[in-house]
């Protein structure tokens, strides 16, 4: 399976990871900046879809277990820029000779390290961008997330085959790591193009002083969910109606500190005068 076949099949895995993780991502946006800003979003999906194609790049194609009959010390490399001397070694580069140059940038030798360098350039750009972090914390955690995807082929995918189905190479974390240091450097165009992350911050804060009407519909939802799964257990027993426990669950619940479970969940309450308390019933229905 080649490069561009694993960036498809992340592509249409993705929308299912989206599903997943669209609720708990509203969720936590309401309740820390009481809004959903459109930039954070698009950052967020897109850095998911990016650690998404850099799982499957790592661990696809899947062979089949029974073809794959390799031990760790076959699978592992622990002499640092071996690469190096392989690309001297095995690909056609003569310095000497111009007409070599081009065949060696298409040999293994140049471009498996170079995509292994290329494949975590966003990652350092998202890290100083998005997470602000400095140069040393780029650098570490690009090394620790190198270090886990190694492991991962390493341990024939978390031992789920009997034994590993791809080298795990220290030169692939540190070419992986200079290319999260590449992406630190490059992040500064990202500061310079798009609003700062405490800008995106404080406009959310200032939008979330108003509740919208997707707050309210979530809140609507979480409610709805939570009552249908309680029902199911008050049915078995026999009891009131379900349309009376939506009924008085949304009439009467809000009269006692003007909020149901999902508007808590969501913090944000209704404020109404004693006086319409007739009025907070009349709405809930």
């Amino acid at each position: 399976m080649g490069y561009i076949s694993t960036i498809k099949t992340a592509v249409q895995l993705f929308p299912f990871l989206a599903f997943l993780l669209t609720l708990p991502y509203m969720i936590l946006n309401y309740r820390k900046y009481g809004s959903v800003n459109k930039l954070r979003v698009l950052i967020f999906y897109s850095f998911m879809l990016y650690l998404l194609t850099v799982y499957l790049l790592v661990i696809l194609p899947l062979p089949d277990p029974s073809k794959i009959h390799t031990s760790y010390s076959e699978m592992i490399n622990l002499h640092p820029f071996a690469f190096v001397v392989d690309f001297f070694k095995e690909s056609p580069f003569d310095l000497a000779q111009t007409g070599t140059w081009i065949q060696a940038l298409k040999h293994p030798t140049f471009y498996v390290p170079a995509f292994n360098v290329l494949m975590l350039i966003p990652f350092g750009m998202y890290l100083r961008y998005y997470f602000k972090c400095g140069f040393k914390k780029t650098i570490l955690l690009t090394a620790l997330f190198s270090l886990f995807l190694e492991l991962t082929q390493l341990s024939g995918l978390y031992f789920m085959y009997p034994c590993p189905y791809r080298l795990a190479d220290v030169d692939d974390i540190i070419q992986n790591t200079t290319g999260g240091g590449v992406g630190y450097l490059l992040g500064w165009f990202l500061v310079w193009l798009l609003p700062t992350r405490d800008e995106i911050d404080e406009h959310s804060f200032r939008v979330g002083t108003r509740v919208s009407g997707l707050r309210m519909g979530l809140a609507f939802l979480i409610d709805f969910v939570m009552l249908s799964l309680l029902y199911a257990v008050i049915e078995r027993l026999g009891t009131i109606p379900y349309v009376v426990v939506l009924a008085l669950y949304f009439s009467l619940l809000p009269l006692w500190r003007g909020k149901t479970l999902g508007m808590a969940l969501l913090k944000f309450r209704l404020h109404f005068d004693k006086q319409k308390w007739l009025h907070t019933i009349l709405r809930g229905f």
